[in-house]
């Protein structure tokens, strides 16, 4: 077993039981706040279409309320999930949250409108924690003590490690297909299927039958892509952005020789990669483990294996994608940035190609603006070998603990009302992130057409590979970046790949037998 990945099997297999209990939120990125405007919102059953209404109603957000129009007969009451309409009337709920400053006061903002107009007399009081691993912390103690809130957000692996059993979370399989306060077949068909199918746990019966489980709704998604500076790629004779792995290879090459002239220690305009603070006691860096992911995706391959079974690495395609890219450090075109603020060094072109978060547009945009540089940049994909090109989308869903059905249901009622196509539009412009809806686009075609930028991952989201929603996640995931920092450590050989590839996947089963 490589080096590295020696001590770190080591370290996490003599903390697992800790790190299960306490999921770690290292380079988890929250997206930033940004400003926010006007944005119309339509209640789930004020009307069957989607589309934009002409005139703004007086509130942003319209719930649940009857529309106007000639008398009705009234219906006999029909009692589904066990609880009548009315019997809502008075229930007080809890919303945990990880968002502080702008994004907290907007999710304030509309959570006060839908306890003004909500029908049924639900009311919400919210929660804020500084961050997800402050809310995760809070989170375990809360199930310890049987005393959860009513609504959470928070990532799908932690779900999955949370519901251990099956006795802790609500199978929200159960609201949506209700009649009467589900979705319906449309609406379900609406999410991305990637997104959705995050928080689909799976359960094996006595009789050895897997069973499913929907443990969470997906409420928004950030984006892992390729930041591209065009104008210089312009500059190097690159007027087609590259779309297979061996055109990047060409690109990347170009930019970091360019960079180079004769000084032969220069090792900047290339593939730019920033570290992340290190995990395994001796080493200087850790890479952000999510990139694995894009890479092994652009060669054809996955790491989560169906119906929740654990991970695999030692894959033909997970080779392949090790292979490119130390043979793309061997020639020189690998700059790995320690720097604490990697966007000005894209700004400064000592990367012609730059893997980041879309959450880290805000520091792009300023850093470009820092240098008045007239350089024109975008977002691609990880280029495929295939033509599948996609990139790794990550963030949080809404997940209901067990409580009475009173609870469970007026908090299904708060969740089905915030992931709404016009609601969930409204947030993801204030988190600075992307919907799980289909539909929520049309909502957002102002907010496309003043930031182009940002409008881009829009058209990224039908291709986007989602993290593996498993418990053992956030545990697997510092090995996925120690195992990056290996591969591209200087004593490391093109030729040790296999075996390290082997160890991967020992290590993670170790992990996912323990950890999840």
């Amino acid at each position: 077993m490589p080096t590295n990945l020696t001590a770190f099997r080591g370290i996490v297999l003599g903390a697992l039981l800790v790190l299960a209990l306490a999921a770690c939120g290292y380079g988890q990125i929250e997206p930033p706040t940004q400003t926010v405007g006007p944005s119309q919102s339509v209640s789930p059953d004020a009307a069957s279409t989607l589309t934009p209404q002409p005139t703004r109603p007086a509130s942003r957000y319209v719930t649940r309320t009857p529309t106007s129009g000639p008398p009705q007969p009234t219906p006999t009451p029909v009692k589904t999930l066990d609880v009548l309409p009315e019997e809502l009337s008075g229930q007080k709920i809890t919303f945990w949250h990880p968002w502080q400053g702008q994004m907290s006061g907007v999710l304030q903002e509309m959570v006060d409108e839908y306890n003004r107009t909500n029908r049924w007399g639900v009311n919400v009081e919210i929660h804020t924690f500084d961050g997800f691993t402050s809310l995760e912390q809070a989170f375990d103690t809360a199930l310890a003590t049987s005393d959860p809130p009513s609504l959470v957000a928070a990532y799908d692996d932690r779900a999955q490690h949370w519901d251990q059993g099956g006795q802790a979370l609500v199978n929200l399989q159960t609201y949506v297909g209700d009649p009467t306060w589900g979705l319906g077949a449309e609406e379900q068909a609406d999410f991305y299927p990637a997104f959705w199918q995050q928080g689909t746990a799976y359960l094996q019966d006595r009789r050895g039958n897997m069973t499913s489980r929907q443990l969470s709704i997906p409420l928004h998604r950030s984006e892992l892509v390729l930041f591209y500076n065009q104008s210089w790629a312009v500059e190097l004779g690159h007027t087609d952005f590259p779309e297979t792995p061996f055109e990047l290879r060409s690109q990347v090459c170009k930019a970091s020789h360019a960079n180079r002239g004769t000084n032969t220690d220069e090792q900047t305009g290339g593939l730019m990669i920033s570290s992340l603070p290190a995990s395994t006691p001796g080493k200087e860096i850790i890479l952000q483990p999510e990139q694995l992911l894009g890479w092994i995706g652009a060669f054809g391959g996955q790491v989560s294996l169906p119906e929740g079974a654990g991970y695999q690495f030692n894959t033909p395609e997970a080779q392949r994608a090790l292979e490119f890219l130390k043979d793309l450090q061997q020639d020189g075109c690998v700059y790995l940035s320690d720097s604490s603020t990697p966007a000005d060094e894209f700004a400064a072109r000592k990367g012609l190609v730059y893997i980041a978060s879309t959450a880290d547009l805000p520091a792009i945009k300023a850093a470009f603006s820092a240098l008045d540089s007239q350089d024109e940049w975008v977002m691609l994909p990880f280029p495929s070998a295939n033509g599948a090109a996609g990139v790794v989308a990550y963030g949080p869903s809404l997940i209901i603990p067990q409580s009475s059905r009173l609870q469970e249901l007026a908090a299904w009622t708060l969740l089905e009302w915030l992931v709404y196509p016009p609601n969930q539009a409204h947030w993801a412009q204030a988190a600075g992130a992307y919907p799980t809806r289909y539909s929520t686009l049309e909502f957002l075609d102002s907010a496309a057409a003043a930031d182009p930028a940002w409008a881009t991952g829009l058209e990224l989201l039908p291709n986007a590979l989602a993290e593996p929603p498993l418990g053992s996640w956030s545990v697997v995931r510092w090995m996925m970046g120690d195992a990056l920092a290996e591969l591209f450590s200087g004593g490391f050989s093109s030729e040790q790949i296999p075996g390290l590839l082997k160890s991967l996947d020992q290590l993670a089963a170790e992990i996912n037998t323990q950890a999840r």
